[in-house]
């Protein structure tokens, strides 16, 4: 497949703009405080007013530049303004309106998981769309990564002319765990992935794949069976521990973003919207994406398209209207019905607010 190849644009100041304080962006603003070359100073955006305490805190023991602007993430001549005044080098997008791990437990929890994580879109899909906005009326040459379910949310706002950089975690936390257990084994091979969030979420919860094709792993090259590579766990993690992974597989290209020197090989879902992970390389200011010679284009569409279904997400149109498959519906029309009508990224705020009615409607008094 041909190559893509996208520049990183900053001020070259070095600021980071964090939007979102929840417990992936600690994790993530702890680990760039422990490289302040590389981010000299992080702008975190925060509802919350006892949250920014925290930015004070982690000042105190880092050492490094951190401090809150605090306002809604929804609010788009609110982000607007931040970025014309701290003209950020990067923006990492972690906010969602409700957090993946909330329906753990809770009544609807069951069902959902049966859905896909397309059941959970309108919450993950409503703050990315205004940091997006912003960034295109504002500051369009400023490189976003979305943290937020990357692989269904970047592709949607691609086809809305919205497209963050990249994403980070699902094919990226597969890329890791395959490559340090093959370097605990003494050997440091080039490894490359093609995966998705329903394969992630398969391997740290300790679950069987769902019935969809497995991830597609290459080590120096050459195609390898998905189960000699395959990270194991012995029981299923809590979202603490998967926010831990998510943040240790994206230090490597969240510093290559923030300017630092070096090649770096990963593999980053939601790349320029692609519904999916995929392997790229990270040089110079550079994101360029990076398959093998002999992948097949259209194998590759065939496997993003089946992920995706596993999610419970049938197609994404031009414009970005999400169409949700007949399993998901199945599901989820005997709660909601308006939950299975197609979504576009405009009345994604307002689908959020059905899905949040039916939430407390199903939750234990």
């Amino acid at each position: 497949m041909h190559e893509k190849q996208y520049e990183v644009r900053g001020d070259g100041a070095g600021t980071v703009l964090v939007i979102g304080l929840g417990s992936l962006a600690r994790k993530l603003i702890a680990d760039l405080c422990h490289d302040g070359a590389a981010a000299p100073r992080i702008v975190v955006v925060t509802r919350s007013a006892a949250a920014a305490e925290w930015c004070a805190v982690q000042s105190i023991v880092s050492g490094a530049d951190v401090r809150a602007e605090t306002g809604d993430a929804l609010d788009v001549a609110f982000l607007s303004g931040l970025l014309l005044r701290w003209r950020p080098r990067l923006v990492i997008q972690c906010a969602s309106l409700l957090s993946p791990y909330f329906l753990a437990g809770h009544p609807l929890g069951e069902a959902g998981a049966r859905a896909g994580f397309g059941f959970q879109l309108p919450a993950q899909l409503p703050v990315a769309l205004a940091v997006m906005r912003a960034v295109r009326d504002t500051a369009p040459a400023t490189p976003v990564v979305n943290c937020s379910f990357p692989d269904a949310v970047n592709a949607i706002l691609f086809q809305a002319g919205l497209a963050p950089l990249a994403g980070i975690g699902n094919a990226g936390i597969l890329h890791y765990l395959i490559e340090r257990t093959l370097r605990r084994r003494g050997h440091r091979p080039r490894i490359q992935v093609y995966a998705h969030h329903v394969h992630a979420i398969a391997v740290l919860k300790n679950q069987d794949l769902p019935a969809t094709p497995a991830p597609v792993v290459l080590v120096d090259g050459d195609r390898v069976d998905w189960q000699t590579v395959r990270p194991r766990f012995r029981r299923a993690l809590d979202g603490d521990e998967i926010n831990l992974l998510t943040a240790a597989s994206a230090r490597a290209a969240l510093r290559a973003l923030c300017g630092a020197g070096g090649t770096v090989h990963v593999s980053l879902p939601g790349v320029q919207g692609l519904p999916g992970g995929v392997p790229v390389v990270l040089e110079g200011g550079t994101v360029r994406c990076s398959h093998p010679d002999g992948l097949n284009h259209d194998e590759l569409a065939f496997l993003l398209r089946d992920w995706g279904r596993a999610d419970g997400i049938e197609s994404i149109s031009a414009e970005g209207v999400v169409r949700f498959t007949q399993r998901y519906q199945d599901i989820v029309a005997p709660l909601s019905r308006d939950l299975c009508e197609p979504l576009a990224p405009g009345i994604a705020r307002a689908r959020f607010d059905l899905l949040r009615t039916l939430i407390e409607r199903h939750s234990p008094h």
